[in-house]
This record gives C-alpha cells, sequence and structure tokens, in this order.
C-alpha cells in the first residue's frame, strides 16, 4: 500500500519524490499514509528533539594520534541496547565490555549486509560486493571477522 501510493506521488513529479511531498499528501486524514505519522505537534516536537540528540550524539568524534602527525577518527559514543534500552555508552567502554563490542560488530555486519543488499544492481560495485558476500558466508571464527575483513574489501577494489 505504501509503496503504491509512494509511486503515484512521483509520479506527477517525473519520478521524484521529497520528504515533504510525502507529508503533505500524508496531511489528509483520507490518505493512507496519514496514520503512519504523528499528528499530535506536541509529541512529533519530543521525538524530533530525540532524533536531533541522537544525531548530535552519533556526530561526535574523538581524533587520535596512531602514528607521530598520523591521526584516526573514531566516534565517541557508540548506540547499544543496556537493560532493553536503546543507549549511547562512550566508544572505549564498549570495546572493553564484551557484550557491547559483539553488538555492535553484529551491527557492522548487518550494515554490510544491508549495504550489498542497496548496491547489487551496480556491476562496478560487483567485485566488492562478490567479496564482501564471501567474507560474510566464509563461518570465519568471531576473531577473524574484524579488521582483515576490511583490508581484504579494500584490496578488491
Amino acid at each position: 500500500m505504501v509503496g503504491s501510493v509512494l509511486e503515484d506521488l512521483g509520479s506527477a513529479t517525473d519520478g521524484c519524490l521529497t520528504p515533504q511531498q510525502v507529508v503533505d499528501h500524508a496531511r489528509n486524514r483520507d490518505s493512507p499514509l496519514h496514520s503512519l505519522f504523528e499528528w499530535d505537534d506536541s509529541v512529533a516536537a519530543e521525538a524530533y528533539r530525540r532524533e536531533q540528540a541522537g544525531a548530535m550524539m552519533r556526530a561526535i568524534q574523538i581524533h587520535y594520534e596512531v602514528e607521530l602527525e598520523r591521526f584516526e577518527v573514531v566516534r565517541a559514543l557508540q548506540n547499544v541496547t543496556r537493560d532493553s534500552v536503546r543507549v549511547y555508552v562512550p566508544t572505549i567502554r564498549a570495546l572493553q565490555d564484551d557484550d557491547l563490542r559483539r553488538q555492535i560488530i553484529d551491527g557492522a555486519f548487518r550494515e554490510l549486509e544491508g549495504w550489498t543488499f542497496r548496491y547489487r544492481q551496480y556491476r562496478e560495485l560487483s567485485k566488492i560486493i562478490a567479496e564482501v558476500e564471501r567474507l560474510l558466508t566464509s563461518g570465519q571464527s568471531d576473531d577473524d571477522k574484524t579488521a582483515p575483513t576490511m583490508v581484504t574489501i579494500a584490496e578488491a577494489v
């Protein structure tokens, strides 16, 4: 249902669609999209502020020197689940806690799987996608699935 509504909206504008067009269409109470949005402005505003806070926390970076005058950049905070609640924890803490580290690694693999799904149709990326898929399905031990994966992907380019 949602897909066909979005397709209809896009066809009216040469196949291009913006989030604003979708919201404008959904304002109509008769729109099949209407119930998918929060229309209470106070509730929606609070939810948006939480989204802004999350974006702010995801944007904070730590720059650290790994060699003389060579720096690495990492996120300062990681989004993980603690007691069934999504929270942000300092990256250093996440690296030191086995459960938090596993959550981040599992999320990274899900992102890789999602990336291969999103870009599968692009012939220019076929070698990289094939290598990612090979690594994801190769049955490597958990310890082997971290840094070497990125080196191998870089070599596939």
